[in-house]
């Protein structure tokens, strides 16, 4: 039900329509909009740093609203402020991300300041409304955390499993379907992946926060248990890899579908949150999975579907022999240092420290104060109506990076013109004034639980309780025109801006990733070399950090994906490069799932063969390094790819069809993968533009 949403919804709810009701809407929106922003600037996990952000975000609230209201008249000077100020509150980012949230929530709720002001108001009226509706805020979030004191991190491990399940949905995709393209499946699993991730290190920070301050319980023990598990799932998940020929499919459909059935039920299991009730998993018949026809003779493709079945039954026993875990008595860990000083000189130099280009937190304080800045003065240059809606809009499209923007443009373009159509719909048939407060609230609850993930849908119901809110002040055939050019305006400057001053291009950051990616794999491989060569009784150390290389090619691996995903967001594309890019996350991850059978068969390397083997393969990962490395910093690096990807595409094709579950083997085969960054020699050109 995620109660943070459910929260906010209610906060935004009760305290605005009690005053609507009794004919203060204009103090009523006011409110509301005070627990919007507040609800942005909390993002504390512990409860002191909550009470502390929440009472610190009052007092800066009033103040930052009291001092739009006195400037507002004065053009000159309250440009200056909105820039002047814009910069500083982004630019606390720097100190932590709990103060970030906060100067972005302040500057927002600036802007809410002027979209409400009135010269016959009195000075104080709207700020302390502003303030009023953070306080509400506080007050519902702290009754919501006193009730159901771990219900906010349950939700986040809710949403961790049920994106482990899309990810063995993937797997079972290919058993019965053909895919359309050579890399649906791989891109189906690795969407689910990224996102099981962001998921999995939000909710183990915060874990992680809380034991490290003490706040250690039997609740927070069984979520970490529980998270530990999901870790494990997804791990063992990436072996989980087959997809069969058109031939393969026809010649064993029963058993495709067995596989199917059972893959499917072990995903809505985990999905579910892999709970207590096994009887999903008992009625699996494990037996019949390995039932093939003894005429029959096992061919390399039978061997692959083989080896599905066996880590498919591997994780399914596993889940079904899970006890429930004894756990010991909770033992506070020991408190973290703290990364920043609170003296407010300690702060002034942090942020000092970061006023350089090569700070994104500082570029991109730059481009907001430049944007709401040009965005005011356009405003107040062509007088438009409800003008300042622009600055709201510009703030919430831009983002760090071209891609991130473009996509929130398009977001706010589609979910504005949505809205805008449905408010047609109701100026047209009239709707009557009792019906606005429930359109209203059922707009507001959907916003919240849409805004991180839907953008587009949150500011279709944005629009919407916006008019009932004009609607009730006797303002809603007013806010068409407006709220479309306001719009149109505001998505078009932070565009600008972004582009203008370090856009950010995802094409830029590939060379880079992909040569960490493969220095990562060159570090695993040399903590496997270390790890065989010493005797049994002294491996602990080494298989801890043999552990930790390989979560960093994990991460590596995603964030190769995750820039072929932001290159698709970009406006402009080039469909070689979106191709080159892809196939270079595929090959990363072919070479990741290889790795990830080699660290569980270590064992197998100890012998004479084994480290020799061993010892060719890093040599061959530390020359293609060296190689890549060259690569990176050229400027011809996509042409060069480009060159060699059809061989590339060949060799992923054959080594997706071999199998081998032997170490010896694994290392054969990813010496073969390697050699795919390795086809020729580097041209001349690149040495002589790297010497430059």
């Amino acid at each position: 039900m995620n109660i943070r949403a459910n929260i906010a919804a209610l906060s935004f709810i009760t305290c605005s329509l009690p005053l609507f009701y009794l004919g203060h809407v204009t103090y009523g929106i006011a409110c509301s909009l005070g627990s919007i922003a507040c609800g942005l600037a909390d993002t504390a996990t512990l409860k002191r740093h909550r009470r502390r952000d929440i009472g610190l975000a009052v007092i800066i609230f009033f103040f930052a609203a009291l001092a739009v209201t006195w400037l507002f008249p004065h053009s000159g000077w309250f440009t200056l402020y909105l820039a002047v100020s814009s910069f500083l509150l982004l630019m606390l980012a720097v100190i932590s991300p709990r103060l970030g949230a906060l100067g972005f929530a302040s500057i927002l709720l600036g802007i809410y300041a002027m979209i409400l002001y009135s010269p016959s108001q009195v000075i104080w009226h709207i700020p302390a409304a502003l303030a009023a509706g953070a306080m509400w805020y506080g007050l519902w979030q702290w009754l919501a955390s006193a009730i159901f004191p771990y219900q906010q991190d349950r939700d986040l491990l809710f949403d961790v499993y049920r994106q482990l399940g899309k990810k063995f949905y993937a797997h079972a995709l290919p058993l019965q379907e053909q895919p359309q393209n050579d890399h649906q499946v791989f891109i189906r699993s690795a969407k689910a992946r990224s996102s099981f991730s962001q998921s999995f290190n939000e909710l183990n920070q915060r874990l992680h926060q809380k034991m490290s301050a003490g706040e250690v319980s039997l609740p927070l023990t069984q979520l970490q248990n529980q998270l530990g598990l999901a870790a494990t799932l997804a791990e063992q998940s990436r072996l989980l890899q087959f997809s069969p020929s058109g031939e393969f499919q026809q010649q064993f459909p029963t058993q495709l579908a067995r596989m199917s059935a059972a893959c499917n039920a072990l995903a809505h299991y985990i999905s579910l949150g892999a709970g207590a009730d096994k009887s999903e998993l008992e009625q699996i018949d494990i037996a019949a999975l390995h039932q093939w026809p003894s005429a029959i003779e096992p061919d390399r493709e039978q061997a692959l579907a083989s080896a599905f079945i066996e880590q498919l039954t591997l994780i399914i026993d596993a889940l079904k022999h899970r006890e429930a875990a004894q756990l010991p008595p909770p033992q506070p860990m020991t408190l973290e240092p703290p990364t920043a000083s609170s003296e407010p000189l300690a702060f002034w130099q942090t942020i000092r420290h970061q006023c350089h280009w090569q700070s994104n937190v500082f570029r991109h304080a730059i481009r907001g104060a430049l944007c709401l800045a040009s965005g005011l003065m356009l405003v107040r240059s062509f007088g438009l109506e409800f003008g300042f809606w622009t600055l709201m809009t510009s703030l919430l499209v831009l983002k760090p990076n071209v891609a991130m923007t473009w996509r929130r443009f398009v977001d706010r373009l589609a979910g504005t013109l949505a809205g805008l159509l449905l408010v047609a719909f109701m100026l047209k048939w009239q709707t009557p004034i009792w019906v606005l407060p429930w359109i209203f609230c059922l707009a507001a609850t959907v916003f919240f639980h849409t805004s991180a993930r839907h953008y587009a849908i949150a500011v279709c119901c944005v629009t919407l309780f916006v008019f009932c809110g004009f609607s009730l002040n006797g303002e809603g055939n007013m806010i068409l025109l407006p709220r479309l050019e306001n719009t149109l305006l505001g998505i078009l400057l932070p565009v600008v801006w972004v582009i203008l001053i370090s856009p950010g291009w995802h094409k830029k950051s590939v060379p880079k990733q992909l040569h960490q990616t493969l220095v990562g794999y060159q570090q695993l491989l040399a903590t496997l070399q270390r790890l065989t060569d010493q005797p049994p009784s002294i491996r602990e150390d080494s298989a801890r950090q043999l552990q930790a290389s390989l979560a960093l090619c994990v991460v590596n691996d995603i964030n190769l994906f995750d820039l072929w995903q932001g290159y698709l967001a970009e406006p402009r594309r080039n469909s070689q490069i979106t191709e080159t890019i892809l196939v270079c996350s595929v090959s990363s991850n072919l070479m990741l799932r290889m790795l990830t059978r080699l660290v569980a068969k270590a064992d197998e390397l100890a012998n004479a063969e084994g480290q020799r083997e061993l010892q060719l393969t890093l040599a061959m990962i530390t020359k293609a390094e060296k190689r890549l490395a060259l690569l990176s910093q050229s400027r011809l690096f996509y042409g060069y790819i480009a060159r060699h990807q059809q061989q590339v595409q060949s060799q992923l094709h054959l080594m997706q069809k071999q199998q081998d579950q032997s170490a010896i083997g694994l290392l054969r085969l990813l010496q073969s993968e390697i050699l795919s960054f390795r086809t020729r020699s580097i041209p001349k050109s690149f040495t002589c533009l790297n010497t430059k």
